[in-house]
């Protein structure tokens, strides 16, 4: 990753964090759904919301018509989806062998989800097969060449409806390459 590439993600993860905190402490009470300080779980937090606002942020920041914005929204969905299907996959690397927490639902799971799953669970056991790892790691990364793929074709797809300052401003959010 470039300088400003990551630059730009440590200001975005900055500016959610910061969008999370004000809208926690401006957040009443949620009765049962507010899990408080000792559960450790996610409160009040609105994953749709959260979408919602980091959209209406990008298409202000692109300077997005209510038109050009029907037709890249679906565009940039696709390509949020499948840039997240990696992050997401990787989130399970930092679990705890047992830990018991399943934070996608085997139904939700993607292809890379699966395959990265398979291959911890391998790494962790201590009496695996050293040919069962090598295919599972095979299979791994071909999964993960399929998404970037996924994530070029969406990317090229959406270039095709930019203006050239509104594909700046993606790149430097590094949505784009």
């Amino acid at each position: 990753m470039t300088k400003w590439t990551k630059l730009v993600f440590a200001m975005l993860a900055c500016a959610i964090i910061s969008m999370a905190a004000v809208r926690a402490e401006d957040a009443p009470p949620a009765g049962g759904n507010n899990t408080g300080g000792g559960g450790g779980g996610r409160g009040n937090f609105d994953p749709a919301k959260m979408r919602e606002m980091m959209q209406t942020r990008l298409k202000d920041s692109m300077g997005a018509t209510d038109e050009e914005w029907k037709a890249l929204q679906p565009k940039i969905d696709d390509l949020m989806k499948v840039r997240d299907a990696e992050r997401s996959s990787m989130r399970g690397m930092y679990r705890r062998p047992g830990s018991g927490d399943q934070t996608t639902a085997d139904a939700n799971k993607t292809d890379l989800q699966k395959k990265t799953e398979a291959l911890k669970a391998l790494v962790d056991a201590k009496d695996s097969d050293p040919k069962a790892i090598q295919d599972a790691l095979k299979g791994l990364r071909d999964e993960r060449e399929k998404n970037r793929a996924a994530v070029k074709k969406a990317q090229e797809s959406l270039k095709e409806l930019l203006s050239a300052k509104q594909e700046a401003i993606l790149v430097m959010y590094g949505m784009m390459e």
